[in-house]
């Protein structure tokens, strides 16, 4: 027919979703899933329940859609139990994985169902993350730290970082490789406790910053291989500025129940999950790097509400326009830092703190938050000397009809007292 238009559907197949970029990781204790390392990942009032997280543990979290570690379950082989491409087996070091990759039937046995299995699947993953170092700088610190380095150590440790390379070339000869450099294990608080001269520390510093320029300087010409800088990371945690993750200023320092404001677990060597959310970031960035991706590294905004779990927090004082959202800030120089008015539900730009009421005895009276309990706890401090402070005994708190506690002074005695705010385990 004259005139007539003719439609033709062509029904094309729906594209496929991108697929996630499959990581394997070569490394120690600090890519061992925190689930399965127990006691350190848990908090001391709940031994067996691990309430921190690393760094694979935390992108496995937030950015499943593009990085993928492998299905969670249990290997007969050095991986035990975790993702399926992790390889973090604690206590490693370069020279075990070399031990490892470099088994045969007469040499490390043992290890010959590992390496077998690691480089079978080097054709299913599309990039390595080698992640050692640490616990090799680690043996050696006292030596360091006395300005006299073990002979041959450096070597070694570069020597086996080559075999490690070699061999994972000599099975894929273009497997894209991340290599995250070594960190200054002297940021951590039990280095620090072991070793508290901060002028031999800075000696030890040199000479982990000599071995990496050496490690780079190895590594240049591979053109797989991105070498990403973790020792820069420990820097910012020495460094005397405050480092913050969003509207928490991190302390530098462990706690026993792993509070998510401090930047180490409670065995005071192991990152918490702060710190490791800012390593996964670093290695995020190697992997755009070597691949081209354009993975999106975790925000501040992100790591603060869902890996530090302060999203209650951040949710409320959304609803004050203008306040500052810094934990520790006293826009309305009440006393109360931001964090406390949470607790309390009090105005973070009006004055309302709590204050101490006369009487026989005096008492403070205050009124928690029930909707912050799980982000913050508030504890009645005492003391005589504006030093030293503990807690109000229980005999001496009281709970009061509209839900509000009492914390009653000693009498007889001059005293003070304060409310605390530690973040909830």
């Amino acid at each position: 027919m004259r005139g007539a238009v003719v439609l033709v559907l062509l029904l094309l197949p729906a594209l496929a979703p991108a697929q996630p970029t499959r990581v394997m990781v070569i490394g120690d204790s600090m890519s061992e899933e925190y689930a399965h390392e127990l006691p350190f990942s848990a908090p001391d009032s709940n031994p067996l329940n691990p309430n921190t997280r690393n760094w694979i543990e935390s992108l496995d979290a937030l950015r499943s859609a593009d990085l993928d570690f492998g299905s969670d379950g249990a290997y007969p082989d050095l991986r035990g139990l975790g993702f399926k491409y992790n390889w973090g087996v604690p206590g490693a070091t370069a020279e075990f994985w070399a031990e490892v990759l470099g088994s045969s039937l007469l040499d490390d046995p043992q290890y010959l169902t590992s390496k077998f299995n690691l480089l079978n699947s080097l054709d299913d993953i599309d990039v390595v993350v080698l992640f050692v170092g640490g616990n090799d700088v680690s043996s050696d610190y006292g030596n360091l730290y006395n300005n006299a380095p073990s002979p041959g150590e450096e070597d070694a440790y570069l020597a086996h970082i080559r075999f490690i390379i070699e061999t994972l070339r000599d099975e894929r000869s273009d497997v894209p490789i991340v290599l995250v450099n070594v960190p200054d294990v002297g940021a951590t608080p039990d280095i620090q406790e072991d070793h508290p001269d901060p002028v031999r520390r800075l000696d030890a510093t040199a000479h982990i910053a000599d071995l990496n320029t050496r490690l780079a300087s190895a590594v240049m010409d591979d053109p797989h291989l991105v070498v990403v800088d973790l020792f820069a990371l420990t820097t910012l945690i020495l460094d005397p500025a405050p480092l913050t993750i969003g509207p928490v200023t991190m302390i530098k320092s462990y706690d026993r129940e792993n509070r998510p404001n401090f930047l180490f677990c409670k065995e005071k060597f192991h990152p918490a999950s702060g710190a490791s959310a800012l390593i996964g970031n670093t290695i995020v960035g190697g992997i755009n790097a070597v691949l081209g991706t354009t993975i999106a590294p975790l925000t501040d905004t992100e790591i603060a509400a869902r890996i530090l779990e302060l999203k209650p927090y951040l949710d409320w004082i959304a609803t004050f326009p203008g306040a500052d959202a810094d934990l520790i800030a006293d826009p309305d120089r009440d006393g109360l830092p931001n964090i406390g008015e949470f607790a309390l539900d009090t105005h973070p730009l009006s004055p309302d703190a709590p204050a101490i009421a006369p009487g026989v005895p005096a008492s403070l009276t205050y009124s928690p938050n029930p909707m912050a309990s799980d982000t913050v706890e508030v504890i009645a401090e005492e003391s005589t000397n504006l030093q030293s402070w503990s807690p109000v005994p229980f005999f001496r708190l009281t709970s009061n009809s509209d839900a509000s506690l009492s914390a009653e002074l000693p009498d007889g005695i001059r005293a003070f007292a304060r409310l605390g705010f530690p973040l909830a385990p």
